[in-house]
């Protein structure tokens, strides 16, 4: 079922002008305030949350649930655990002591190198499977001290069961 279609009101002053108001010269901006005794630096208002949240901290708040309650017994402000959290972690990040500061370098692009094993063993020869010509005297002198460990017999049962 369609919902009936609302007639637009009618427009009682029509005495309002429908011409753009010339632009008015802007009062030139003063200079701030300093207040001396303000702590926070606010100019004498209420601070916002983000200054209520750096006063906490500077008084030794680090937890977000001590935090909040001193915010809200010394400047009467609601704040959430996570917005204190927040602003800390932002405070954090502008001094340097974030997480992005532990890390000295960011991370290279392009292939690691090739760690070296540390028990002094060379890295095996690269494989020519593509190709299917694999070196044979090389595997065969590679089985030859595996034969003298192991034995002939123990050996074909190790490759049987791996193959």
């Amino acid at each position: 079922m369609a919902r009936k279609s609302a007639k637009p009101l009618p427009i009682e002053d029509e005495e309002i002008s429908q011409e753009i108001p010339e632009e008015q010269e802007e009062p030139e901006a003063t200079e701030p305030v300093d207040d001396e005794d303000d702590e926070l630096g606010t100019g004498g208002d209420a601070p916002n949350k983000s200054q209520a949240a750096r006063a906490a901290l500077d008084a030794g708040y680090e937890k977000p649930g001590e935090a909040v309650d001193y915010i809200k017994r010394s400047f009467g402000i609601d704040m959430n655990p996570q917005h204190f959290s927040a602003v800390k972690s932002q405070m954090k990040k502008k001094e340097g002591e974030g997480r992005a500061a532990k890390q000295a370098a960011p991370a290279r692009r392009g292939r690691k190198p090739k760690i070296e094993p540390e028990n002094g063993d060379p890295a095996p020869p690269p494989r020519n499977e593509a190709t299917g010509e694999g070196d044979l005297l090389d595997t065969l002198e590679a089985l030859k001290p595996l034969i003298a460990q192991y034995g002939a017999d123990k050996l074909k049962r190790m490759v049987d069961l791996l193959g």
